[in-house]
């Protein structure tokens, strides 16, 4: 079983994270870029997970907090306040994301200075200390290496259990094939990418994590670790895959958009395998909303 409980972890001070920072650097190697929004009882662990990183680089934390209704915010501003040199808080008045904005790409990576990008949701958490360094270490020797992403463990916030995320290996590489014919194998806090392969992309064709890790397939191959290095909360409150037990279908479709929006990422150079996704989640979306159907009826 991970820990979970912050009060148990000893965090180091802003004058040790960084005197463990070997040589000459004026800007952070690696940008965490997180978003959250009511994360109340979840965003000290993603702190956390932050903050116990074991680096020879500097990082930077950058935090967008989408205007919570909670004590979200108190708590950043707590931590931002311990560690300035590394903490920034960026600070909504009005929630953007209802408003149709792509908080990721529009609000919080323009502001990232580092090389590299590691990704992680406000209700998600790392559980390893060497996860930053191991991505980094792996990108920089392997230039062909656009992307990282690993394994996590996955806690059910409704029954209280633990679960591996991929319980059957992958290969070490993937490519963008595999991001079309496979169940999804990329839990977001495992997104380690290089950040100069977005500069060239308009933020607005991608919207979610399947758009992302699709495009940075076709920028180079796939770097995947069967260790689990993250958490990925299954059920919290106000989450995706909360809502997704009650808007499954919503989900279907999203994905019938995405390999619409593949296609023209590739310029059809997929088309087959696009075709037999639609074909494969156009048949569950029938299902589904035959079985809802009749359970309606039932009742």
């Amino acid at each position: 079983m991970i820990e979970t409980s912050p009060a148990k972890i000893r965090l180091k001070s802003e004058e040790e994270i960084i005197s463990k920072w070997a040589g000459f650097y004026n800007k952070p190697v690696v940008s965490i870029c997180c978003t959250t929004y009511n994360h109340e009882p979840y965003i000290e662990n993603t702190i956390i997970g932050f903050l116990t990183q074991e680096t020879s680089f500097p990082f930077e934390i950058i935090i967008h907090d989408d205007a919570s209704t909670d004590k979200t915010r108190i708590k950043l501003l707590e931590y931002e306040k311990r560690y300035k040199r590394i903490f920034r808080i960026i600070q909504q008045t009005e929630n953007q994301y209802s408003k149709g904005v792509n908080v990721l790409f529009e609000k919080l990576i323009p502001h990232a200075q580092g090389d590299y990008i590691a990704l992680c949701e406000g209700d998600d958490f790392w559980i390893n200390k060497e996860k930053l360094s191991l991505q980094e270490k792996a990108l920089r020797e392997n230039p062909g290496i656009s992307i990282c992403i690993h394994n996590a463990i996955i806690l059910n916030e409704r029954t209280q259990t633990q679960r591996i995320f991929n319980l059957s290996t992958l290969p070490e590489t993937l490519g963008p094939k595999d991001v079309l014919r496979r169940r999804w194998f990329a839990p977001t806090a495992s997104f380690f990418f290089r950040r100069k392969l977005l500069e060239e992309k308009n933020p607005a064709n991608i919207e979610r994590d399947i758009d992302l890790l699709f495009h940075m397939s076709l920028k180079g191959r796939i770097f995947y670790s069967q260790e689990p290095l993250s958490a990925y909360r299954y059920l919290s409150a106000g989450s995706l895959s909360e809502k997704a037990a009650s808007t499954k279908k919503e989900l279907y479709q999203h994905k019938l958009r995405f390999f619409c929006k593949a296609d023209r990422m590739s310029h059809y150079r997929y088309l087959q395998w696009t075709t037999f996704g639609r074909i494969r989640v156009a048949a569950a979306l029938v299902f589904h909303t035959i079985k809802h159907h009749l359970k309606t009826i039932h009742i």
